[in-house]
């Protein structure tokens, strides 16, 4: 019998703990420091309804958290959210995020200048990103999504689109965020061309269907269903 200590009780340890459970001859045993379970994902209560304190979704491009509801029981309670528009609260105001915008990164000047999330100046600098100079980024090199959208939009559009978006997604500031792993989608139009905006046009078409994935009422659902499995 091997035994197999996992530190930490978020959805990633508790998804490590219930693969590793099963496997014959292993004997896991799962460490939290803290009171509860499920790490960053935590219910709370408004106005006697339930609602997530952390995050409230996942990504549904990445197959894992599918599988890993599949495997649960949950697959068939997952909804597609609501189509709706989203909104930034930038320069005294809410104001809705422009059309044709990828992960946060404006592809359409004319849009972005519309919305006024970014000051007149900022939408200049931003529409002069297809001619700047530059070279694509190298195989295997990696550079901070902050940085990244900085030296080719401006810093407005990387603090006032997608830090909100990238950063709100990720928990973290986009200066610390690495594109590899926090936009693979930037960071494959970062090599395909100097310029993001001509990368992102000249990239493949987005796959159909909805961007994220939540389950009703609640994701701490998953938590609970993780941690009835392994017990």
């Amino acid at each position: 019998m091997t035994s197999v200590a996992v530190v930490g009780g978020g959805v990633a340890g508790l998804a490590a703990a219930l693969d590793l459970a099963a496997t014959a001859g292993v004997d896991v045993t799962l460490l939290e420091a803290g009171a509860r379970l499920g790490g960053k994902v935590r219910t709370g209560s408004l106005a006697g309804v339930a609602m997530d304190l952390g995050p409230d979704s996942f990504l549904a491009r990445r197959p894992e958290a599918v599988r890993l509801c599949t495997e649960l029981g949950l697959a068939a309670d997952l909804v597609a959210p609501a189509a709706t528009s989203a909104g930034v609260w930038s320069r005294g105001r809410v104001r809705m995020l422009p059309s044709g915008s990828v992960l946060g990164v404006p592809t359409d000047p004319w849009a972005l200048a519309r919305s006024r999330i970014v000051s007149p100046l900022g939408a200049v600098r931003a529409a002069l990103e297809p001619v700047l100079p530059g070279r694509p980024l190298a195989e295997g090199e990696d550079e901070a999504v902050g940085a990244l959208i900085g030296r080719r939009f401006g810093r407005e559009v990387a603090e006032r689109l997608v830090d909100p978006l990238l950063g709100g997604i990720n928990a973290g500031n986009t200066d610390s965020l690495s594109v590899d792993s926090a936009a693979p989608q930037l960071a494959a139009a970062a090599r395909r061309s100097t310029s993001l905006v001509r990368g992102l046009r000249g990239g493949p078409a987005p796959v159909p269907g909805p961007v994220f994935l939540p389950l009703p009422g609640r994701l701490s659902l998953l938590v609970d269903a993780l941690v009835a499995r392994l017990r």
